[in-house]
């Protein structure tokens, strides 16, 4: 069981990543003392919430109401047939969606000790069979595709749900050619990180076009009095990101992975 010592503090489950956006407070239900969100009971009116003669006010009047919370960090109750969510934030800007793609590729050369001792790295995947190109990349589409770990639901003014993006850089480095889990553990230094190999039969299910996996390997040192603990195992692609998330945080142990795998030796969820 190997972990980064800096990691000891451990969650119950795994939480995904919320995405908050200011001006939609919490709402209270019946009997809630919070004048605020006693008042955004209904999800159809904020009448409630600017107090009394709020039957007498427009829409827009209401929208500059809860402009005017938003921008002073107010709490607010949820927006509904409003064009607020249109609106710059609460700094006067207009929202720009950031798009740009992240290059995940380590240069040719790179050792990987050395990526996995990166900021914010958790796992390199390694292609260690290099039989065609075109498999290769799905595999890596498959492996870094963004995981949302919601309930798929849009945000609060309609946009997207946000996908957790796993934290695994890329080696496409002909030096690693024909690496094994076995050599990768008794050849390269022992690092607190994790290498997921793709290799001939990566490349295989990826060309066939059904299910694809990929052969984690743990590098951290083998753990005091347990070195026995398994040290890879297989995965599907689409529980990737589960994995690598949980890891990174030491929500789960590297053991529990592998002893949860189905009898052909493949992990594809709990």
């Amino acid at each position: 069981m190997t972990r980064p010592p800096a990691r000891g503090l451990v969650a119950v489950a795994l939480l995904p990543a919320v995405l908050v956006l200011a001006g939609c407070g919490d709402v209270g239900g019946p009997g809630d003392t919070d004048p605020v969100r006693a008042g955004a009971e209904s999800e159809t009116s904020l009448e409630g919430w600017v107090g009394d003669g709020g039957d007498d006010l427009t829409q827009a009047e209401i929208d500059e109401l809860v402009r005017e919370a938003w921008q002073e960090g107010g709490d607010v109750p949820p927006l509904d047939d409003s064009d607020l969510c249109d609106q710059p934030g609460p700094d006067g800007a207009e929202e720009v969606e950031d798009t740009e793609e992240l290059d995940m590729t380590l240069p040719i050369g790179t050792p990987l000790d050395e990526a996995l001792a990166a900021d914010g790295t958790t796992a390199v995947l390694v292609r260690t069979d290099r039989t065609d190109d075109a498999a290769w990349t799905r595999v890596t589409e498959l492996v870094l595709a963004g995981t949302d770990f919601g309930d798929g639901e849009p945000g609060p003014c309609g946009e997207p749900p946000e996908l957790y993006q796993p934290a695994i850089l890329t080696s496409d480095d002909p030096a690693w050619a024909g690496l094994t889990a076995e050599a990768a553990i008794a050849d390269l230094p022992a690092t607190y990180g994790y290498l997921l190999l793709a290799d001939g039969r990566s490349m295989r299910e990826a060309a066939a076009g059904g299910e694809v996996t990929v052969l984690w390997v743990d590098l951290g040192p083998a753990a005091e009095g347990e070195p026995d603990l398994p040290r890879s195992f297989r995965s599907t692609v689409d529980v990737v990101a589960e994995v690598e998330a949980n890891l990174a945080i030491a929500n789960v142990d590297f053991f529990e992975y592998a002893d949860s795998a189905d009898p052909d030796g493949v992990f594809r969820g709990f």
